[in-house]
This record gives structure tokens, C-alpha cells and sequence, in this order.
């Protein structure tokens, strides 16, 4: 009986039965703890381990659609009404505020390294303030004109000016130039330290011609890359030249290396930090979309969307989820729009029209816009725009939601992956559940073989795991996985404001085997004297210790995992 007693208690996670003398209870129970303290630390039991996949749980790539207001920069002479701006913008369930406030040589703040040029005031500071204090806080972009050498022209920044194969120099700037590279990191750091804003939209960080530059530092960074001595330079990389295409495409190398350098740095300032980028057109620009995608050097893009006609708007569109192989592609990938036309400053778009682009582009299932000019004529400005009222009330805007706190929990053979989907406010909200996983990369790159040698980046389907039923938290388990293995893994999650789908994280399996034990502390009746032990089972191994007092008969057991 006793023995039958026995291993029916083996499968109790605790049991204890009581006896007259409780003193040696406490006498046992402290031997069993100093022989767990002995014995477990030698085991070597796997831990699992809780990984926070996202540093930004704000993030608004992650956003379902992203939606930005951008300020234009004429309305900045005049003063803006901000309280005006912010109740619309949230009215209308706006992500993001932004605007263009610097170029290399000024802008429209008191920031260090920059001249404020005209503005009465700081407006970053103004937008900065207006955002942290509305209830939820709204997302502020600061948007650089990086290369466009717009406006008043310091003579310090006069030689960092791109050179034509002529010899003559353009308004637009050297990203080979050193001095040049430094002034944009202590601008970012500026904005970064100084206004902690939650993102950085780059612009303006391409080139506006085939022709240029040829400056003397572009020579040294060809040398470099081609190792060998150019004697004679443009030469043969002059436009007609034999190695003119080498030229378009070395020079694509210098503005992904700059766009690397100042992103790294933001970065490095404050992890958090968003990036996002403009583009213009394709291939002329010397903006290599894929290359700085695929290395996660932007969080999103923006393509121009200058255009009356839908049918060139969906040209456009189409190019830019094609380099990045959206839809839900390695990253977003989203439109600006303007309602200004692109040929004329008189000329404005009419809500109706603007209200059928938004309409294409969600038909594309592109993955959000920005609305251009969305505060000129407010507040002052020289400019009459009309209202943009009248544009986003001819849009159907649903509150849209985030992904939040994406996180994974990993063992030997299992990757647990969670997240939540709240909206802006922080409510919870009910979506599908995805996640799209690999031992191998889920994107690659193919470098273009024509002139100027662009990337495009494939999509290598991966397995899938969905769950249609509309949670607020969601999670996954991934199992039957290889140990010590890195997988490559994103969420996803749709509602009817559209899809929000994570970036790509890495995420590895344990290389410990799974560790499962049961200590037993066995006491019972055996003369005068009463033997304890403690048994540690676990995979193909078994340590055992004893000890003997003098007790009455009693035994207990407790299951541990470690």
C-alpha cells in the first residue's frame, strides 16, 4: 500500500500528508532546499527567452495606413494657426505631421547650424510643442531638403556645389564632399537632440541631372572604388564617354553610402528614430530604392504623385511597389500627393480629383499617402490655397491601427511570436492574425545589369500561419523548428483601414536541449530513522541525493521547470 501510495503521489505537482511531528517537516523541507540549491545550478536546463522584436511600439510604418499632413513651407512667413491644423488633421484621422523646415544653409527653426530664414518664429519648436501636447500626441516628421541647394546660398557652402563635366557648378550639392556630410549629421543631430522629433522624412536626397558631379572628391571615391589612378578626369566619364555609365553608376554608390552615413547616425542618437524617403522618378535620380530597402535604411517610402492624370498616377505607383515587390512589400511604399498640379502654381487639383487618387491608390493597395500643402492659406500665408477641408471630407478616413509591442518567445523548437493592434489613442482593436516565416531571407536583391545598375528587391514566399478571427492580441506559435536555428519572420494584421504588415526580424532558436524535471522528496518509516531523497528526473540523466534523519513517515513532491 505504501508503495502504491507512493507513485500515485509521483504524479501530484504537490502533496503533503499530514503527521504528528511537523518539527521535522520544516527539518526535511530544509534539507530538500539545500540539495535543489546544490543540485540545479549543475543542470543544464534551457530557458526560454522573451524577445522584444520592435524598439518603437509607436511605430508608423506599422500603422494600417499611413496617413501624413505635410505643411507647406510659404505658410511659414505668415504664422499658422496650430490649433486649427491639429483639430482638423485628428479630426480626420491623420497619422503624422510633417513639414520641409531646412535645407543645407537655413530653414524655417532656431536650430543649431542652420539659419532661421524669415519665420517669426521656431516653427519646429511651435509643431514640436503642439504635437506632445495633444490628447493622443500626434507623430512630428522633420523633412530636409538635403542636396537641393534651394534658396540663399551661404559662401561657406558654395564649394561643397556639384560640378557639371564642364567645370561649371549647379545648386545642388556633393554628397562626396566631407564637409558637406558633416554639416547633415550636426543638422540630425540638432533636430534629433535638441527637439526629439519622431522622425526624419529625407528629401531631396538625389540627384537633378545626369551631368554632375565631377568634383574633385567624386574623383577620389571612383578611385577608391575602382582601385586604380584616374588621370584624367571626367575623361571617358563625361556624358558620351566610354566609361559613362560607370559614372551613373559609381555615382549611385556615393549617395547610398552618404544616405547610409546619416542614417546610422540618427540612429545611433536615438534608436527609435523613423526614417522615411522621398523619391523622384526612376533611375535618373540616382536613388537606388532597393539597395537602401533591403539594408533597412528607410522605414518607408514616398513616391511623387505630381499628376492630374490617375493612369500616369498609377504608372508611378506601380514602379514603386515593383522595386520594392509590394504590395506589402519589404517596406511601405506610399504616395505624395499634392493638389497643386505639377506645371502650374495656379492651377489646383479639385477635391473630387484628389478624393479618386487616394481612391486608385488604395485600389493598388498601395499603403498610405501624404496630402501636400495641407496648411498653406492658413493663418497668413501669401498663398490662397484652398481649404483642405473640402479635400479630406471627400475621403473615407476609418480610424486606422498599429501594430505594438511585437515580441517573440523562443525554445528549442518553437518560436511564440505576440503582438498587439491598438489605434492611435492606445484602444485595443480587433484584427486578423498572420505571420509569414523562413529558415531562409523572405526578400532578396537583384542588382540591375543596365545603366545605372539599380537594385530591385524579390519576395520569397515563406510559410504561412493565419488565423481570420478578429483579435486585439494576437499569437502564434511556431513549431516542428530546427535548434539553433535563425529564422526569419513578420506579422501582419488587416481591418477594413487596410493592412499593417512588420518589417522582417530575425529571430533564433535555442541550441540547449528542452530540460523537464520532478523533484521528489521521499520521507517514510524505517525503524527510528527516516530516509529522504531527492530525485531529479530529466532527459537520459537521473541525480539522486539522501539523507537520513529521524522523523515519522511522510513524503511530498513538486514539479519544477526551469
Amino acid at each position: 500500500m505504501a508503495r502504491a501510495h507512493r507513485n500515485a503521489c509521483m504524479h501530484q505537482e504537490a502533496e503533503v500528508i499530514p503527521f504528528k511531528n511537523w518539527s521535522n517537516v520544516a527539518v526535511l523541507l530544509g534539507i530538500a532546499l539545500i540539495l535543489i540549491a546544490i543540485i540545479l545550478p549543475l543542470l543544464p536546463f534551457q530557458t526560454t527567452m522573451s524577445i522584444p522584436l520592435e524598439a518603437n511600439n509607436e511605430k508608423l510604418a506599422n500603422s494600417s495606413e499611413i496617413r501624413f499632413g505635410w505643411i507647406g513651407a510659404r505658410g511659414m512667413w505668415g504664422g499658422f494657426d496650430w490649433d486649427y491644423i491639429y483639430d482638423l488633421l485628428q479630426s480626420y484621422n491623420i497619422n503624422c505631421i510633417m513639414a520641409k523646415l531646412g535645407y543645407t544653409d537655413g530653414g524655417w527653426y532656431s536650430g543649431r547650424h542652420i539659419r532661421n530664414w524669415l519665420a517669426p518664429t521656431d516653427v519646429l519648436r511651435e509643431m514640436m510643442d503642439y504635437a506632445q501636447g495633444r490628447n493622443p500626441p500626434m507623430k512630428v516628421f522633420y523633412s530636409p531638403g538635403i542636396l537641393h541647394g534651394a534658396y540663399d546660398i551661404s559662401a561657406e557652402a558654395m564649394p561643397w556645389r556639384c560640378m557639371t563635366s564642364g567645370g561649371s557648378y549647379v545648386n545642388w550639392f556633393n554628397p562626396a564632399e566631407p564637409d558637406f556630410v558633416q554639416r547633415w549629421k550636426e543638422i540630425i543631430e540638432s533636430v534629433i537632440l535638441d527637439y526629439d522629433v519622431d522622425g526624419i522624412m529625407l528629401d531631396y536626397i538625389r540627384y537633378d541631372g545626369n551631368n554632375f558631379p565631377y568634383n574633385p572628391s567624386v574623383r577620389v571615391k571612383f578611385e577608391e572604388y575602382l582601385g586604380e589612378t584616374i588621370t584624367e578626369f571626367p575623361g571617358e566619364f563625361a556624358p558620351g564617354g566610354d566609361r559613362y555609365n560607370e559614372f551613373l553608376a559609381l555615382r549611385v554608390r556615393i549617395l547610398n553610402e552618404f544616405t547610409k552615413e546619416l542614417v546610422d547616425y540618427a540612429r545611433s542618437l536615438k534608436p527609435s528614430i523613423e526614417i522615411g524617403s522621398y523619391t523622384w522618378g526612376w533611375g535618373d535620380t540616382g536613388q537606388d530604392w532597393g539597395w537602401q530597402a533591403f539594408r533597412g535604411l528607410a522605414d518607408f517610402w514616398a513616391s511623387d504623385g505630381y499628376t492630374e492624370t490617375n493612369s500616369v498616377l498609377q504608372t508611378k505607383i506601380r514602379t514603386g511597389l515593383g522595386a520594392l515587390d509590394g504590395p506589402e512589400g519589404i517596406i511601405p511604399h506610399t504616395i505624395f500627393l499634392r493638389h497643386r498640379t505639377p506645371d502650374s502654381m495656379s492651377r489646383i487639383k479639385t477635391p473630387e480629383q484628389v478624393a479618386s487618387q487616394i481612391d486608385l491608390l488604395r485600389a493598388e493597395e498601395d499603403d498610405g499617402w501624404t496630402s501636400y500643402m495641407i496648411a498653406d492659406g492658413i493663418g497668413g500665408a501669401p498663398w490662397g490655397y484652398a481649404n483642405y477641408e473640402d479635400y479630406l471630407s471627400l475621403i473615407s478616413l476609418p480610424e486606422t491601427f498599429k501594430l505594438t509591442n511585437i515580441q517573440a518567445l523562443t525554445s528549442e523548437t518553437t518560436i511564440t511570436v505576440t503582438w498587439d493592434t491598438l489605434t492611435d489613442g492606445g484602444s485595443p482593436v480587433q484584427t486578423s492574425t498572420k505571420v509569414e516565416y523562413s529558415a531562409s531571407p523572405l526578400f532578396e536583391e537583384e542588382k540591375l545589369s543596365a545603366p545605372p545598375q539599380l537594385t530591385v528587391v524579390h519576395h520569397v514566399q515563406g510559410q504561412i500561419v493565419e488565423d481570420l478571427t478578429p483579435v486585439s492580441s494576437h499569437s502564434v506559435e511556431l513549431t516542428g523548428l530546427q535548434a539553433d536555428t535563425t529564422y526569419y519572420l513578420r506579422v501582419q494584421s488587416s481591418d477594413v483601414s487596410g493592412i499593417a504588415t512588420s518589417k522582417v526580424y530575425e529571430v533564433s532558436t535555442s541550441s540547449i536541449p528542452a530540460v523537464k524535471g520532478r523533484l521528489i522528496v521521499n520521507a517514510f518509516e524505517n525503524g527510528n530513522s527516516l530516509q529522504a531523497s531527492v530525485n531529479i528526473a530529466r532527459a537520459r540523466q537521473n541525480w539522486a541525493a539522501r539523507a537520513r534523519i529521524c522523523a515519522k513517515w511522510f513524503y511530498t513532491s513538486y514539479l519544477f521547470t526551469r
